[in-house]
């Protein structure tokens, strides 16, 4: 996109002598294409940019772990994404690592003193190896000792930030998006975060955490912290398309049915992509709770990224049910369209991802995303690989 004057020039279809700068050699002048939509830009407003070398855009497999270290998640070792890439090593076709970073870690203590160090310490160690990070950012958590929000935010004014979701209240924590201070402090980190990492060429993808929560006992306003969250997250995409516009984005949303018109309307708007850290290739068949999403997902497939991992709980469900690794990959790339396709270590499953990956080798000859879907997408575009 070029700018003369306050002109815009979306695009060309025909010759023609712009008379507009005329510094510019005859001949050159003669040579000028016509824009196919020409527009004055009112007062004050300015051209839609994208970074000039495009979107990073690495589509294809990954190692996802949960956390970096082997031990505490606020712990500064990263043994545990060193295990994971002695994992990948032998397999070309796997791009690299997802890891899940929880906010309480990446701001650990005073209001806005960020750690994204580790974030960008692992960045810098998968683009050694040749390699890619996936950023995956929590505001939940899945055990009760591990906190999401910032120490500083467990406080009357951020309504102590969190709460312990689950039915007994056990599961884990999340964090308060229904009240607006909270929300204030959670699109502060991710602006600071952009700011940070946005450049940094290694990182292929940021995504957010899953919608679903397990309801907490004793919440009568539950309903209505679930619609502001329909109104908060669900167009967190506006936000995260503007901190990150040099890598695609996308937020994991697996639960309340009733956001997803927003989920949706927002991605066509932004481009912010779409996915889930439930890989369930027989919830067509079963119709169960993942059908929504999924149709979700496939209505924007090719123009939005769309990420789906497969976890813990995901190798047992299927593989007991005659399932395997070719399923996972069949779903991923034949059913829903995914670019990005995630894979938690799990045994004894775990030999069969790794032939899976050897064959995608031969099936999908010098493919880098092993045979998911690679093109860049509609509303992401113009991409750099």
């Amino acid at each position: 996109m070029r700018t003369f004057s306050r002109f815009i020039l979306i695009s060309s279809v025909a010759m023609i002598a712009f008379a507009i700068d005329l510094t510019v050699a005859a001949p050159a002048l003669a040579q000028l294409t016509a824009p196919s939509e020409l527009r004055v830009l009112k007062d004050g407003e300015v051209p839609e940019e994208r970074p000039a070398t495009g979107v990073k855009w690495y589509p294809g497999h990954y190692v996802f772990i949960d956390r970096r270290s082997n031990s505490d998640y606020l712990d500064e070792n990263n043994l545990r994404l060193v295990s994971a890439y002695n994992d990948l090593a032998p397999y070309p076709i796997v791009r690299g690592v997802q890891v899940r970073y929880i906010w309480r870690e990446l701001e650990p203590g005073a209001k806005g003193v960020y750690r994204f160090d580790k974030i960008l310490a692992d960045a810098d160690y998968l683009q050694s190896k040749g390699k890619r990070l996936i950023v995956q950012i929590n505001f939940k958590s899945f055990a009760i000792g591990q906190r999401v929000v910032p120490p500083y935010m467990e406080a009357p004014e951020y309504e102590m930030g969190q709460l312990a979701h689950g039915a007994e209240g056990d599961s884990g924590w999340v964090m308060r998006w229904w009240v607006p201070a909270v929300q204030d402090r959670f699109l502060a980190f991710l602006k600071a975060l952009g700011d940070a990492i946005d450049e940094h060429p290694a990182i292929a993808l940021v995504n957010i955490n899953e919608s679903a929560v397990n309801r907490p006992p004793d919440t009568p306003l539950w309903s209505a912290w679930v619609g502001a969250g329909k109104s908060f997250l669900g167009n967190l995409g506006y936000q995260m398309r503007d901190y990150f516009p040099n890598t695609p984005t996308v937020n994991y949303q697996n639960a309340f049915p009733d956001w997803f018109p927003t989920y949706e309307a927002t991605s066509n708007s932004t481009g912010q992509g779409v996915g889930g850290p439930d890989h369930a290739p027989f919830a067509y068949e079963d119709k169960n709770w993942l059908v929504p999403s999924y149709d979700l997902h496939r209505r924007l497939n090719g123009k939005v990224p769309i990420c789906l991992s497969v976890q813990w709980p995901n190798y047992p469900t299927t593989y007991d049910r005659g399932g395997d690794a070719e399923l996972f990959f069949h779903f991923a790339r034949n059913t829903i369209g995914v670019t990005h396709q995630t894979w938690q270590r799990r045994d004894p499953y775990w030999a069969d991802v790794t032939s899976l990956w050897k064959s995608l080798e031969t099936r999908y000859p010098g493919d880098p995303a092993g045979g998911l879907r690679s093109v860049c997408p509609e509303l992401l575009a113009p991409c750099k690989k």
